[in-house]
């Protein structure tokens, strides 16, 4: 591991927090106050100054007046985040505006406007990044960044939205306004904007990588990170630990690009080391570069960003791997007929019946050379729907949290069926919507044989696909509750068939809210297995 150390554990000695002030304090100070001036209260000649982007898609400027709504009750409707945000002269500044649409309809482009200027910018939106609602529509998120010249005056402009779906249905109109002015200096704000959970993305030293997360409050940052010996932050971490820092904002400064920064010192408390580093934050990311503890960085080396609303991280929650933790869940399971033959049509149901679940997280431990995190359940209920032989046992989990991302190393029943997999079955919560995994398992499996009753060991390899396709509310015993959706799929399966699974997992909770298994031939949903109500360490989350 030579020449290269991660982010927190390497404090003091160079990369760590870099960003730019909330809102966007890139740039040079406030006011615009010379004979090039623009007044926010000319349209025309603000139009004409401003950058704007929504994700990816740079906008142009289109001549006339905004597209006109549509009357039509499957037109798109948009809803602003905030009535009004704070910026300064050369900042960037985020417009958070939520779209409800028809499923189906994917939105094709949004158009802003400064009332009473001749021009509307117009950008492409790229299809994607929503999540479904009951009642057949999508909740589609989107962040209109703005950036603002650095000779604007203080005041207050405003933009008028629409977007379009692609049935050419036009949205309503919805109003964000933007005041300009000097922001407070003293370092609050940036304390203000760092709360909550950040993201450090894959970071490659020689031969090595790491990735890891961090959660800021108040003045504390509490860090997870995972070292890999490899390139990509791909397979098992050779370390995971956390760290705890305590931050100081002083004084504003200037990075090396030009831009405003805050000085920030950060201290290692269980290093005890302090490094002098500079800090640019905004709504969606803030930027870092640190020095050691006698020279303060100029340089913002490290990006930290926020993860989208779609993002499965968090669909992660490390409570449930905490030792100590316990788990009650009610779990209604359902059998549908798959076979054309049989006594009932292919989808009737064929059993159903309920039970609990409760696993307690007995901490670390050994498995197939895998440190891996204990997970000792049983299940009590309707002995119709409870697996023969899986009624308790102990489950194996791989955890890395700073992916973060579970692995399924495998299980031991009490009854001496057990089942291994190496490298584990992956839930890999850094994957963004649409993106999948695909990688080869060997695994081994003792088993009952239904014909003899007797126990039978298998072993082999399969491919396995995993998808996350993003978030989605789905109906249970439960309630409707949002969700992560997984899919996996195993080519040729047990029987030579392809096998199709998929798992939703809960916002925020992590907990299994609903499976279920697919028929491929017929495309049938056979085994399911749905979330009547769970509690976490006795306090009630469904």
């Amino acid at each position: 591991m030579q020449g290269f150390e991660p982010v927190w554990r390497a404090l003091p000695a160079g990369v760590f927090l870099g960003a730019s002030l909330f809102l966007g304090a890139c740039g040079g100070g406030g006011g615009g106050d010379g004979d090039n001036a623009i007044d926010p209260a000319d349209a025309d000649a603000l139009t004409q100054a401003l950058a704007v982007k929504v994700s990816d898609s740079q906008a142009v400027l289109v001549a006339g007046d905004l597209p006109a709504s549509s009357e039509d009750d499957a037109a798109p409707v948009v809803v602003p985040g905030d009535e009004a945000v704070d910026a300064r002269a050369g900042s960037t500044v985020e417009l958070a505006v939520d779209v409800t649409s028809s499923d189906g309809a994917d939105l094709s482009a949004l158009f802003a406007k400064v009332p009473g200027a001749a021009d509307y910018f117009q950008a492409t939106l790229a299809p994607g990044g929503s999540k479904r609602l009951p009642g057949g529509k999508l909740l589609t998120a989107l962040v209109v960044s703005v950036t603002l010249p650095q000779n604007v005056r203080d005041g207050r402009f405003c933009f008028s939205i629409k977007v379009a779906d692609s049935t050419g249905l036009i949205s309503n109109l919805a109003e964000v306004c933007v005041d300009v002015g000097e922001p407070d200096d003293s370092g609050a704000q940036v304390v203000e904007a760092l709360q909550g959970t950040w993201y450090l993305a894959c970071n490659v030293g020689d031969g090595e990588s790491f990735s890891g997360s961090l959660e800021v409050s108040g003045n504390t940052i509490t860090t997870t990170e995972s070292l890999y010996l490899n390139t990509d932050c791909s397979g098992s971490p050779v370390d995971s630990y956390q760290e705890t820092l305590e931050f100081a904002v002083g004084a504003q400064a200037q990075a090396s690009d030009g831009g405003d920064a805050f000085e920030i010192d950060i201290t290692n408390l269980s290093e005890g080391g302090t490094a002098l580093c500079l800090i640019r934050v905004e709504q969606s990311r803030f930027l870092l570069g640190c020095g050691d503890e006698s020279v303060r960085a100029t340089v913002l080396e490290n990006e930290f960003t926020r993860e989208p609303e779609s993002s499965a991280k968090a669909c992660f929650n490390p409570v449930l791997y905490e030792t100590g933790t316990q788990v009650v869940e009610q779990v209604r399971r359902t059998f549908r007929e798959q076979d054309p033959g049989g006594p009932t049509p292919v989808g009737g149901i064929i059993g159903q019946g309920e039970f609990t679940r409760t696993t307690n997280t007995l901490g670390p431990g050994s498995f197939n050379g895998r440190n891996v995190v204990e997970l000792q359940f049983d299940e009590v209920g309707d002995a119709s729907v409870i697996y023969e032989g899986e009624e308790s046992g102990t489950e194996y989990v791989e955890v890395d949290a700073a992916a973060p991302s579970l692995g399924f190393a495998g299980v031991q029943y009490v009854s001496q069926v057990r089942e291994s997999y190496d490298p584990p079955i992956l839930f890999p919560f850094n994957l963004q919507e649409g993106e999948s995994l695909t990688y080869t398992i060997s695994f081994n499996e003792v088993d009952i044989n239904e014909d003899t009753g007797e126990l039978e060991e298998s072993s082999g390899t399969f491919p396995l696909t995993v998808t996350y396709a993003g978030r989605e509310v789905v109906n249970v015993a439960a309630g409707a509750i949002e969700t992560c959706r997984f899919e996996f799929f195993v080519p040729g399966g047990d029987d030579g068939e392809d096998d199709p699974f998929t798992e939703f997992l809960g916002v925020g909770t992590g907990l299994e809210v609903l499976f279920y298994e697919t028929d491929p031939a017929t495309g049938v949903e056979t085994d399911r297995d749905e979330l009547v109500g769970a509690t976490i360490n006795g306090v009630t989350v469904y």
